[in-house]
């Protein structure tokens, strides 16, 4: 379905002005199918695109996931993109952090809650750790009493870096490893070689969460924005 859909977004180009994403996505299938190809290819499109940054899209995309609702009778479908959007609404900014907890490699856990207190940056990873290499001088320009990094790469891959050894030496950072078992991380979705930064106020609520895209661009983005969001511009 996704390579049909691709073909037909292809041929529907000079209509879709040549854009790609869920906006071209959705336009293509509306164009394209109905039925069941129609829903499947709307519910991917709306997942996928509540997973890149999830308070962004759920603004973006409220009349896309209503009118998805009210005019889809799978329930299969339904019922998984209420069950996404739900999860993804938790992480509106004010919201208590949806994540309390992450499970570590050594079968430990980490209680973000001891954090309270100072603003917090909380950068989770299951991409290459070199990724992180990006964010070394935005930490170590930070006052350790003004913010708290917290810093959550899976095990695979580590070996073949050497920035968790430079992570671990800077005050304000907190460096874990996290388990191997990537659905006992509750509430935030990440996938294969995929990054994600959240940042949170001092009493622990959510300032916001942004998929990291590899491009170094993007990643001077969210640099700024972590920046910005936390007063420490």
């Amino acid at each position: 379905m996704t390579w049909l859909l691709s073909y037909k977004q292809t041929k529907l180009g000079i209509a879709n002005a040549n854009q790609y994403g869920f906006y071209a996505n959705y336009a293509t299938a509306m164009a394209s199918f109905n039925g069941y190809p129609l829903h499947l290819s709307i519910y991917n499109s709306l997942r996928d695109e509540i997973h890149k940054s999830e308070v962004e899209s759920t603004e973006r995309l409220k009349n896309y996931y209503e009118d998805f609702i009210n005019n889809c009778s799978d329930t299969t479908f339904t019922n998984r993109i209420k069950e996404e959007w739900t999860q993804a609404r938790q992480w509106l900014p004010g919201n208590p952090s949806p994540v309390k907890k992450l499970f570590l490699n050594d079968g430990n856990t980490l209680e973000l809650a001891k954090f309270k207190g100072k603003p917090l940056v909380l950068i989770v990873s299951y991409n290459n750790p070199d990724v992180l290499k990006a964010y070394v001088d935005l930490i170590k320009k930070q006052n350790g009493s003004q913010v708290h990094f917290v810093i959550a790469q899976s095990v695979s891959g580590v070996e073949r870096s050497t920035i968790h050894q430079i992570l671990k030496e800077l005050p304000n950072v907190t460096y874990v490893e996290l388990s191997l078992q990537k659905a006992s991380q509750t509430n935030f979705k990440l996938y294969s070689q995929e990054t994600k930064v959240f940042t949170f106020t001092s009493d622990f609520k959510v300032i916001s969460s942004y998929l990291l895209d590899a491009s170094p661009d993007e990643q001077a983005i969210v640099e700024e924005m972590i920046k910005k969001q936390l007063n420490l511009v």
